[in-house]
């Protein structure tokens, strides 16, 4: 695929591109990979071409940082190196939206909200976690406005704080920083908004008190609409999960080379990220809405080397039970099957986790 300032061959162009959104998981059919990856394994499809793949599931490409090493990858070309042919990403507002454009939607890929994964794994549905994506959560914080009277996260005891989906890493972030701060949950109105525009609409009209707001909007909506910061989640939470590679037992088995070329070039792209900022925020900003030096006053407000990683850890993975133990999206004596949730075939060894130090 050529980069998204053009494409060759009746391909999509960058606003194509864009704009495609969730409408390009409509045109996939729920006939799975035949449908979303045009036959054909790592190195080209039928008749030696390029292996076309019609999507990837981002949550919420391309507007946050997740997008960054996606962007990188398109605009350095790559999937062309790895004779892939993608057509698009496909956006989401987080949760388990991103989740079912992989289970329900056909696409062979999804870097996705690590408790949704979870979740829909224990619902069910028929995925496995493959890698790390994005290992911290140094671009979230909790934002008011002035008249709320809320200085600092103890302020929010008898206040309603949104978050935008159920079992999405704001909704998972929120109880955790309460929970480490000692606010207990049951003083504290949880609100789900469905997504993070919703919630800061919500915020503005009075619908809640705080709101989570993500970067690159942080840089310039604190500023220009007076919002105040009520906590940064990484005061509370070290090492938390936001998003993970997943991908359905049956693209394991249909596509192994595809998803490890797929997770190899995200990884790829994270190399070329830390050495090169400004040429990968460059392509973020190519690649979405969001100006360049916005782009790269997020990218030097986080430290990619830890936020950016296929790494699965104990500690971190751990931390995502908890969280989904207090939100009762899992009651406390569960225990996640880790044994066939998780496919580490893809990593390299010192990037796999463990087992046996899960909960």
């Amino acid at each position: 695929m050529a980069k998204m300032s053009g494409r060759q061959e009746g391909g999509l162009t960058r606003r194509q591109f864009l704009t495609a959104g969730a409408f390009g998981v409509a045109a996939i059919s729920s006939g799975g990979l035949l449908a979303a990856c045009g036959g054909g394994g790592q190195g080209g499809g039928q008749g030696g071409g390029p292996q076309t793949v019609e999507g990837l599931s981002v949550s919420h490409w391309p507007t946050l940082l997740y997008s960054v090493p996606w962007a990188v990858a398109i605009d350095q070309g790559f999937f062309e190196e790895r004779n892939i042919d993608l057509q698009e990403i496909v956006g989401s507002t987080g949760g388990g939206t991103t989740v079912r454009n992989v289970v329900t939607g056909g696409l062979p890929l999804g870097a996705v909200a690590t408790p949704s994964a979870i979740n829909a794994f224990n619902e069910g549905s028929s995925l496995k976690i493959l890698a790390g994506a994005i290992a911290n959560t140094a671009d979230v914080s909790f934002v008011t406005l002035p008249d709320r009277g809320i200085g600092s996260i103890e302020d929010v005891r008898g206040k309603r704080v949104g978050f935008s989906n159920p079992g999405s890493v704001t909704q998972g972030v929120a109880v955790l920083s309460l929970q480490e701060a000692g606010v207990p949950l049951d003083e504290v109105e949880l609100q789900a908004m469905g997504g993070l525009s919703e919630a800061l609409t919500g915020l503005k009209e009075g619908a809640i008190d705080v709101a989570p707001l993500l970067l690159p909007s942080a840089l310039t909506q604190k500023e220009e609409e007076g919002l105040q910061t009520v906590f940064e989640t990484t005061e509370y939470i070290d090492q938390f999960p936001q998003l993970v590679m997943i991908a359905t037992s049956q693209a394991v088995q249909q596509e192994p080379e595809l998803l490890q070329s797929l997770i190899e070039i995200y990884q790829q792209a994270i190399d070329f990220t830390l050495n090169n900022p400004q040429e990968a925020t460059a392509a973020w900003a190519n690649n979405s809405e969001v100006a360049e030096d916005a782009a790269l006053g997020s990218l030097e407000a986080i430290d990619p080397s830890k936020y950016y990683s296929t790494a699965l850890t104990a500690d971190a993975l751990n931390t995502v039970v908890e969280e989904m133990k207090a939100i009762e999206l899992l009651e406390p004596g569960d225990e996640v099957d880790w044994e066939e949730l998780l496919d580490q075939q893809f990593l390299p060894e010192d990037k796999r986790v463990d087992p046996a130090e899960l909960e």
